[in-house]
């Protein structure tokens, strides 16, 4: 596997950079379309614009939300399990999935808990290409605590490209905006001393868990 550092993480950033571009464009073209449509000045057809450009903006909201957090260097402080709640549940009803969150978390988490949680939520969804529901468990103990997110839905499977991203051996030159997600992921846990590991043997249900040190 490539070592942190130098160009690997400057590549690093470049793809997640591409990514987070790719997400914003449909939501911002749209914006853009309604405002052409506004701009015809036809009073119906102006109402639709105003709700397309709305939802619209509402959606690269979201997204840039999102992201700032699991990507950023801000969401290694965040403190607000409600915020991230609120964030992920957003996030994934634009991909048909709902998420089940734990009546109570343990109330102290490592740092990394924050971002890796979002992450993994779009890492989960991208396993369910025709919706599904995500679940997430999360579990403290004296060594550390264990985060687990299950993928069930019809079809459910890891796409192969990330099943190159999440392999123990991935090189940067491996990557590109479809599966640097999931290597980014599987970053984040080794950087809190753990270990991503996936299952998908059971039918129509993938399942990602981590197991963090204290």
């Amino acid at each position: 596997m490539t070592a942190p550092g130098g160009g690997g993480d400057l590549r690093l950033a470049e793809l997640l950079a591409s990514k987070l571009c790719h997400d914003l464009v449909g939501p911002v073209g749209a914006v853009n379309n309604g405002m052409e449509l506004l701009a015809e000045d036809d009073l119906l057809m102006g109402d639709e614009a105003v709700k397309l450009a709305t939802a619209s903006a509402q959606t690269a909201a979201t997204v840039l939300q999102f992201y700032r957090l699991a990507y950023g260097a801000s969401g290694g402080g965040v403190s607000d399990y409600g915020l991230v709640r609120e964030l992920a549940q957003k996030m994934l009803e634009h991909q048909k999935c709902t998420l089940s969150w734990p009546a109570d978390l343990p109330a102290v988490l490592p740092s990394v808990a924050p971002k890796l949680i979002l992450n993994l939520c779009q890492l989960a969804a991208e396993c369910l290409p025709r919706g599904g529901e995500i679940g997430l468990s999360v579990v403290a103990g004296a060594e550390g605590c264990d985060i687990s997110l299950a993928a069930s839905g019809s079809e459910a499977r890891l796409r192969p490209e990330n099943e190159v991203g999440l392999d123990a051996y991935a090189e940067i030159g491996d990557l590109g905006p479809r599966n640097v997600h999931a290597y980014f992921t599987r970053q984040l846990v080794l950087g809190a001393g753990g270990e991503l590991l996936v299952d998908a043997d059971a039918p129509n249900q993938v399942r990602f868990s981590a197991a963090l040190s204290s």
